[in-house]
């Protein structure tokens, strides 16, 4: 069975209400993203109210801002499940483990690096070990990021902040 449209001939009623209703349109990525939200909101806003005094609005407690930030969570969970449920079918995507492991171990490397070698070293070996989680920078892409911002994080946390952190330290 084919649809007329405007007089011309557009689809198929297959293609304009899809399987039918035993087989719903769902958008499973931003359905499961909006689920996990909304869980996380509603996880924080119980466990505050349970364990911290809310307040009133005038003498706010402890558990107020906790509560707060718990429902607009969920809220915002809501927001992005519930037109996932009309949207349409996407697959969900295959996790990529490499720009994750990259990404904990530019972490890991800083965490290692900067007491004892100071903070421009550390900050251009996580910049060149996150890289490495993508494809799009080769090496001298990799070591003018990593230079930029050893030099940004220098001007930051050192001119700007003035923190005693050294900027290079030779532990041996």
């Amino acid at each position: 069975m084919t649809i007329v449209l405007l007089g011309r001939q557009s689809a198929t009623a297959y293609e304009v209400f899809g399987r039918g209703m035993r087989h719903p349109r769902i958008d499973y990525p931003d359905l499961i993203g909006g689920a996990l939200l909304m869980t996380l909101g509603l996880a924080l806003a119980i466990y505050s109210m349970a364990h911290y005094r809310l307040g009133t609005v005038s003498r706010m407690g402890p558990g107020m801002y906790p509560v707060a930030i718990g429902v607009l969570l969920t809220f915002l969970g809501l927001c992005i499940a519930a037109p996932a449920l009309v949207r349409g079918h996407r697959a969900v995507p295959v996790l990529d483990f490499r720009p994750i492991c990259c990404s904990l171990g530019g972490i890991a490397v800083f965490a290692v690096m900067v007491v004892p070698f100071g903070l421009v070293p550390a900050v251009a070996a996580s910049t060149s070990v996150s890289s490495l989680g993508d494809n799009k920078l080769g090496a001298v892409g990799i070591a003018a990021l990593a230079a930029g911002l050893s030099v940004l994080a220098a001007l930051i946390f050192k001119v700007a902040l003035a923190l005693p952190i050294p900027l290079w330290n030779w532990p041996f």
